[in-house]
């Protein structure tokens, strides 16, 4: 298709109205030579022999007759609703589908990190970030899982921004568990994608993991995400050495492991980014809604300009002259 060509936006309404046309007027001329033979059986007529040279109609019933015909024909067309293509109209940006998958174990209550100048959790952090990415985005699909000992969907995937930055400032540390599975969590996206096996998503996962914990292994559930079409990214939060956290406490928590990060990234044929400040973490963020696009494979689209005005105008045109006609002959 190309712009000024002519097509039909129901030909199949079109065909069907024109094949009940001319069945009608299949049918309406087997009544009338049924009923004509009917009444000569009944009542024999004798015709002169000259009486076959005249004509069965006469020229204003044999131009009704087109000009009905003419009139049907032209409101199947109609039907049919041929348009007139137009310019072409601008191709919808492509959407993009980021799952988000947020660490709240324990160790994500660590203020190892600045924002305004002043201390604030991992948690409080990522979830500010979150929000204001979220924020950012128009038109794209974004989904948020928590996990701690376990997985749970916090937000399936929506273009509803507001209900993703209302449901991220719910998130607390231990809501999910005090540790980081996130072979479940990656299990967890697996399932979710599963619904919507059309669309090509992205996994970025936020953790500050030191070891492997839960009942799936997270870097065979990142094998398995990466054969369902899922690019698992990795987004290492906090510190690389291990800290104390600076309360009564006195709780160690051991640094993030790099090189599990690494590993899981690997496999799920994505990319692992340290996450050193605020900056850092909303690099992350862009580079995957970047990567993230599911590019609009659909045809171009046209501006439409109407012509069954037209079509009825033309058809009707003859049925309204011959009407016009009769009543001044009256």
């Amino acid at each position: 298709m190309s712009s000024g060509d002519v097509i039909w936006l129901t030909p199949l309404w079109g065909l069907t109205a024109l094949l009940a046309v001319v069945v009608f007027g299949r049918l309406l001329g087997l009544h009338r030579r049924l009923a004509i033979d009917g009444r000569l059986h009944r009542h024999p007529v004798v015709f002169h022999p000259l009486a076959g040279l005249l004509p069965l109609q006469n020229p204003r019933q044999r131009s009704q007759r087109w000009a009905a015909w003419v009139a049907l024909g032209g409101m199947c067309v109609a039907i049919a609703q041929p348009v007139r293509l137009g310019s072409a109209l601008p191709l919808p940006p492509p959407e993009r589908d980021i799952v988000l998958l947020l660490d709240t174990s324990v160790s994500m209550q660590i203020d190892d990190y600045r924002q305004d100048d002043q201390a604030v959790t991992r948690l409080d952090l990522l979830r500010a970030l979150v929000r204001q990415f979220a924020t950012a985005l128009n038109g794209e699909r974004v989904g948020v899982i928590v996990f701690g000992d376990m997985a749970h969907t916090l937000v399936p995937l929506t273009q509803d921004m507001a209900l993703v930055r209302q449901q991220t400032a719910r998130i607390s540390v231990g809501m999910a568990g005090r540790q980081s599975a996130i072979g479940d969590a990656l299990l967890r996206a697996i399932y979710e994608a599963a619904k919507d096996p059309q669309r090509e998503q992205t996994l970025l996962v936020f953790t500050d993991a030191d070891d492997q914990f839960g009942a799936t292994d997270p870097i065979a559930a990142a094998q398995l995400a990466a054969q369902a079409g899922l690019a698992v990214n990795m987004v290492a939060i906090g510190a690389a050495e291990q800290v104390v956290e600076q309360d009564s406490r006195q709780l160690l928590f051991h640094p993030v492991n790099l090189g599990l990060l690494g590993a899981i990234a690997k496999a799920g044929g994505g990319e692992l980014w340290r996450a050193e400040d605020a900056q850092a973490i909303e690099q992350a963020l862009d580079r995957v809604a970047l990567a993230s696009r599911n590019e609009a494979d659909r045809p171009p689209s046209y501006e439409q300009t109407p012509l069954y005005r037209w079509v009825l105008v033309i058809a009707l045109l003859p049925w309204i002259s011959i009407m016009l006609i009769g009543a001044r002959q009256r």
